[in-house]
């Protein structure tokens, strides 16, 4: 839940939701609506997405995909991204900006370097 949650929050940031975003916001408080920080209404207008994203980033046969190495794994781990939270996403490895390439990229990091517990008794 906690990258989910990180990823929805960027990609509320970064723009790539903001209708999904405004619209509930405008169905949960009246089209009016203001937001602060911490707003308990912004996180329930993400929920669903959140929830949705968090299913694929733990589902045991999908969550490893973007880091086989192999390019098909990698797009169905986008055409799933796709079909379940954001249709439309376009991924781009070169763009650091978008929160999913970021959450790979540390993932693929966190996976690649030694455990330094590995090794105790």
């Amino acid at each position: 839940m906690r990258a989910a949650t990180t990823v929805m929050n960027g990609w509320f940031e970064y723009d790539a939701l903001v209708q999904t975003r405004h619209a509930r916001m405008s169905a949960l408080c009246g089209p009016d609506w203001r937001a602060y920080d911490n707003d308990p209404m912004i996180i329930a207008s993400a929920y669903p997405e959140t929830v949705a994203l968090a299913g694929l980033l733990a589902a045991p046969g999908l969550r490893d995909l973007p880091f086989t190495g192999h390019p098909a794994d990698m797009r169905r781990f986008i055409d799933e991204v796709r079909m379940r939270v954001l249709p439309g996403y376009q991924y781009d490895y070169d763009d650091q900006q978008d929160p999913l390439v970021r959450w790979i990229a540390q993932e693929h990091r966190r996976r690649t370097l030694p455990n330094p517990m590995a090794a105790c008794p």
